[in-house]
């Protein structure tokens, strides 16, 4: 069995049908930022990869990730607790929250791995 070592990834992903009245809402292991639309839309889109400018954008970390010898992609546990994420939002708010493009950066080497998504413009 390999034996992986533990690493700092940072999940960046846009969030669809979902408003905020702040600016920034901190909740310690993640936050949520409101993208101000011009450049700052533009630099999200162009970080993301996705098709229209995003508006919301959660940024989450994941401190000391240990990737399992059984996951092919090596971030089965980083998708697998974004949505249970997205399981407890849907819980707090009527219709479809939806988590789309994904960006998964390395802290250390700060190589990225993206995951696209359903990013539209609303």
């Amino acid at each position: 069995m390999v034996s992986f070592p533990p690493k700092d990834y940072i999940v960046n992903s846009t969030i669809e049908n979902f408003k905020i009245q702040d600016k920034e809402l901190d909740f310690g292991d993640f936050e949520i930022i409101s993208v101000k639309q011009g450049p700052d839309a533009k630099e999200w889109k162009g970080k993301l990869g996705c098709k229209g400018f995003p508006k919301v954008i959660l940024i989450k970390d994941f401190p000391d990730y240990v990737e399992q010898n059984s996951d092919i992609s090596g971030f089965a546990g980083i998708i697998n607790s974004m949505s249970d994420l997205l399981l407890a939002f849907r819980l707090f708010r009527v219709g479809d929250i939806i988590f789309g493009d994904y960006l998964i950066e390395d802290k250390e080497t700060e190589d990225a791995f993206n995951k696209k998504g359903s990013c539209k413009a609303v």
